[in-house]
């Protein structure tokens, strides 16, 4: 039995360290980090077969990904799921509960413990593999081998019950008419989430294995079903969703507040080391030993499945029994292969993970070589994703030299690792792209080299080599670690190459006319002066529902001199993208970090997952700015957002406060700042704010929204009601120096915008469909390009932005509408492209560019593009 393992991303700008183990019958994947779905769905690695995913921390740097591939797991008919991670894994999987549901997946969560096992046994096992679970703690350095105390529990509300672990106790606290599920402790808090869990997921196992065996059914019937198995399980029938779902008591509300295991706080997760134990191979059959012995061929595989045989021999006219053991004609069976991955986040988790290694005399077997432990687990491939100074620190150089000399070492430590770009089509793209306006397509930031070589590093083991995306391990046969061929990246070596980047002779002629036409008109004095002219509106995703190979999911930076900046909706990768357009040095003035150290408002419409799970790591990295921001984040959006960043909150500190003095986040709700109602929530309705905790707030929301403004330079900030598949808000912005911005998200036409902030001088709208799919855009509340720019014409705007295409287009959508022609009269036309660095007073030049980007997007079409990259897009952009 074959079987390896590959790094699908290295730790970068983009994403961190994610690995696959790769089986015939079965993929297994370790953690899934932001752009882990992006890098998946755009690799040759196909993980249709997927069965389990291990998670070191259920922080964002380990999870962040996880919604998304969970998602694109489960469209594209991955009928179960074993997820395996630290306590806290419920908690985090159950606050993206009101925005991932997936009927037709069902998912395992398996916490594992993190005090020491004296017998350790496997948290997941099946045919293939065993997995173990290694608790590493943070010990301060200086006071190694004392026992941490643990840190004091928080304050409990009054009103919370004391813990029976009796599930028909939950049941009768549910039905309480004051029931909230911050009552719940202990026991009874685990059975909660799991229902939460079973509200998401509610697939049950038994149909899942009916499916894997062909027996396949509709949506709609699994709908049916999701409806039905939840009548016993203590659903509340008047909480009912838009999927008819019988949801628990307390769905909407904040879940309760997760209690962090001794020696752990959201300052210092919980950390898991995994082993993956492969399967042992048997030896092969020895037929001549067989045939010399007279074993009847019908005994030949109970032999070889480990068990003697006796049968009746005649030899020289004498007839006798024999008994022949398995070692007599089957080799040596050869040791199962072992895979380590460890995460050790700091130098203060050394000594916990080597005491783990060196106490235990299970572990310990793992770093032996001796013959008898080398025989029972060859450990061939071991992944280090290391935090800074781990890998200068001597007690950890001595912890790898403990391993099997041939134990192949792979490593990721932020201070000796390059940084090289993961998505190396779109920055091939842009890399041509820069040769047709070097301001506005700006060259990726990328390093090839680490901020030192691993040559400072002494007394290595041998073997040693650093973590790179498609590096692939071989177990059996084993080989060691080597980067798969089949990866494409034209990227690096372009950019790398002192010879120029050679351009087709058609797109060369299509940048000579696209240059032709902008001098003319700067000759002629025809370029159309606006208010803002020095804005910045940088889209950083374009994309709609699941990113792509040239797009990502949805988020655009606006950026004001002298002032600060605004994000307008953050999907996932949002921090990659700023990352590769403005570099990752934190002590670089206009690096992302300072982008991020002068954000000031991050808006989020709606609910969708590819509009705000790009928020929590923006969030993390804010908390790491040093020195600290000097004012406050503004975060606007929905309750249902807030609700499930605040729950995150509980396990890693994302910056949360209620004091607006300080420089954290502080919560406005989208709601209370609509233009038509300012400072009021609805009473009924959908639109109704749906939760009454205490960091909701109206008033306190305008009053921070007003504070927001003057921080800006803003007149006014209001949200608008858009017409989406579910409650969508967008905004129209209006800045003192005369300028302002409507944002539309998703929807489809309508006139709130215009009505909302009149005539502005950008609308950024979404575009999601061609002209010829004017019926789905309807149906699945979206627009399509013509609607977009009918919307710009009727509200007089100067300039419109086309953004968030659908995914069936691969890099341009079709521009077939009459008023494509971008007659002087109308609006200036241009399409958003991730990356495009537009200022106000620029945009007008993408109406100019567009024959020559179509050009040039053509040319680098690679062997497998299509308008599609992956079947589960369709089902993914027509969920959304």
């Amino acid at each position: 039995m074959d079987w390896s393992t590959s790094v699908l991303t290295t730790g970068s700008a983009d994403t961190r360290p994610c690995a696959l183990v790769t089986f015939d019958d079965a993929k297994y994947m370790f953690n899934a980090p932001e752009n882990a779905n992006r890098a998946l769905v755009q690799s040759h690695l196909n993980w249709r077969k997927i069965t389990g995913m291990f998670f070191t921390q259920c922080t964002v740097d380990a999870m962040n990904g996880a919604a998304g591939t969970l998602m694109t797991f489960a469209d594209g008919d991955i009928p179960k799921l074993s997820l395996v991670g630290p306590p806290g894994l419920e908690h985090w999987i159950s606050a993206w509960r009101t925005c991932l549901y997936r009927p037709t997946l069902a998912v395992e969560c398996i916490e594992a413990p993190m005090e020491a096992q004296p017998e350790p046994e496997p948290v997941y096992t099946d045919k293939h593999i065993k997995l173990f679970a290694v608790p590493v703690l943070a010990h301060a350095t200086e006071t190694v081998g004392e026992k941490r105390k643990r840190e004091p529990s928080p304050d409990l509300p009054s009103k919370r019950h004391a813990p029976s672990g009796d599930s028909e106790s939950l049941q009768s606290i549910m039905q309480s008419a004051e029931f909230i599920p911050d009552m719940l402790v202990g026991d009874e808090q685990r059975a909660y989430r799991k229902l939460l869990l079973q509200s998401m997921f509610p697939r049950p196992v038994v149909e899942a294995n009916q499916r894997s065996r062909g027996k396949r059914k509709g949506k709609g019937q699994a709908l049916k079903e999701s409806a039905q198995q939840h009548e016993n399980t203590g659903t509340d029938p008047s909480q009912n969703d838009m999927y008819r779902r019988r949801l628990p008591p307390g769905f909407h509300k904040q879940q309760p507040a997760f209690v962090h295991p001794e020696g752990c706080s959201s300052s210092n997760p919980a950390t898991i080391a995994y082993i993956l134990v492969g399967p042992r191979i048997r030896g092969k059959f020895d037929v001549a030993s067989a045939e010399r012995l007279k074993v009847p061929t019908r005994s030949r595989k109970t032999l070889t499945q480990g068990s003697s045989v006796t049968f009746t021999v005649t030899q020289d006219g004498k007839t006798f029994e024999r008994t022949v053991q398995p070692e007599d004609v089957v080799g040596a069976s050869h040791p199962p292969g072992t895979i380590l991955f460890l995460d050790v986040p700091s130098v203060d988790h050394i000594a916990s993970l080597s005491s783990n290694f060196t106490d235990s005399p299970f572990y310990r077997r793992f770093r032996s070589d001796d013959e008898a432990d080398k025989k029972e687990y060859n450990v061939h491939v071991v992944y280090h994703v290391l935090g800074r100074g781990v890998l200068d620190d001597p007690r950890y150089i001595a912890f790898m030299k403990g391993f099997s000399s041939g134990s192949q070492h792979v490593v990721y430590s932020p201070e000796y690792s390059p940084d090289p770009v993961t998505f190396t089509g779109a920055a091939f793209n842009q890399l041509r792209l820069n040769q047709l306006d070097s301001d506005i397509f700006t060259i990726p930031k990328y390093s090839l080299q680490g901020s030192r070589p691993l040559s400072d590093v002494p007394s290595l083991p041998a073997n040693v080599c650093m973590m790179a995306s498609h590096l692939t391990t071989q177990m059996r046969p084993p080989m060691p670690p080597q980067v798969d061929h089949r990866a494409s990246d034209r990227f690096h070596p372009a950019v790398s190459s002192s010879e120029p980047l050679g351009l087709p002779p058609l797109t060369v002629d299509k940048f000579t006319e696209a240059h032709r036409e902008i001098a003319d008109c700067v000759e002629r004095k025809a370029v159309r002066e606006f208010p803002g002219s020095d804005v910045t509106i940088m889209p950083l995703g374009t994309g709609s529902a699941v990113p792509t190979k040239y797009r990502n999911v949805s988020s655009t930076l606006i950026k004001i001199p002298d002032f600060g900046n605004i994000l307008l909706d953050s999907g996932e990768g949002t921090w990659g993208q700023l990352a590769r357009q403005y570099g990752a040095e934190r002590d670089v003035p206009g690096s992302a970090w300072d982008v991020l150290r002068h954000l000031k408002c991050i808006f989020v419409s709606h609910l969708h997952g590819d509009h705000h799970l790009g928020v929590a790591n923006l969030l993390r990295k804010r908390k790491l700015l040093d020195p600290p921001p000097l004012e406050p984040l503004y975060l606007v959006t929905v309750r249902q957002v807030h609700l499930y960043l605040r729950e995150l909150h509980d396990l890693e500190d994302l910056g949360f406060t209620e004091n607006y003095k300080t420089n954290g986040v502080l919560t406005v709700m989208s709601e209370a700042l609509h233009y038509s109602n300012l400072g009021h929530f609805a009473e009924s309705g959908m639109w109704q704010v749906g939760g009454d905790e205490e960091w909701i707030g109206a008033e306190s929301s305008v009053l921070r929204a007003r504070y927001m403004c003057e921080s800006l330079g803003l007149d006014s900030f209001v949200t608008v009601d858009m017409h989406h598949g579910t409650r969508c808000y967008g905004c129209f912005l209006k800045h003192s120096d005369g300028w302002s911005v409507a944002f539309s998200a998703d929807t489809m036409p309508v006139s709130n915008l215009q009505q909302a902030g009149g005539k502005a001088t950008v609308l950024i709208h979404e575009a999601s469909m061609g002209e010829g799919e004017k019926e789905i855009a309807q149906k699945k509340r979206h627009s399509t390009i013509g609607q977009a720019i009918d919307v710009g014409i009727d509200m007089d705007a100067d300039v419109v932005l086309l953004n968030h295409f659908s995914a069936r287009y691969l890099s341009i959508p079709p521009l077939k509408n009459k008023k494509s022609s971008f007659g002087a009269d109308g609006p200036i036309i241009a399409m958003a492209f991730d990356h495009a660095n537009l200022r106000i007073g620029t945009m007008w030049k993408m109406n100019k560019y567009l024959p020559a980007i179509k050009q040039c997007f053509m040319d680098t079409t690679e062997e497998g593009d299509s308008d599609l990259e992956d079947s589960s897009l369709v089902v993914q952009a027509a969920q959304d």
